[in-house]
């Protein structure tokens, strides 16, 4: 089977759109926990690392569950391949320099997040 340019250009939509739904819901993520800090007044160092790393899985695991639901049905592909791309872009644009194991752990982790997300999204419920 071969793939065709029309083809090739459909799935990278369908990727970047996956990206983009997990940045819209990391963006909406990170403005509710911003009211919830203003209305605690929680400044702590452990609370910015937990909504650091909850607003980065609410963000991916869900773009992956609207992917599989929505955008491509059933494709675990799209949604691993867009956080991939979003666990590359900090690398690109932050880490300079010796970072060592940094680099590849923050990609890692955003591929393993969509992972588990878009495969238990493509398991766990039936189609509508």
């Amino acid at each position: 089977m071969a793939i065709t340019i029309p083809t090739a250009f459909a799935y990278a939509i369908r990727v970047a759109i996956a990206a983009g739904v997990m940045l819209l819901l990391g963006i909406a993520t990170s403005i509710v926990l911003r009211i919830f800090d203003w209305i605690a007044d929680a400044q702590s160092g452990m609370v910015v690392v937990g909504e650091f790393l909850l607003i980065s899985i609410i963000g991916i695991a869900g773009g992956a569950h609207v992917s599989v639901r929505y955008i491509t049905p059933n494709s675990v592909l799209h949604p691993v391949l867009a956080a991939a791309v979003l666990g590359l872009f900090p690398i690109g644009v932050t880490f300079h320099g010796d970072a060592g194991w940094m680099r590849a752990g923050i990609a890692a982790a955003a591929i393993t997040i969509a992972t588990i997300a878009a495969v238990v999204s493509k398991h766990s419920w039936s189609a509508d």
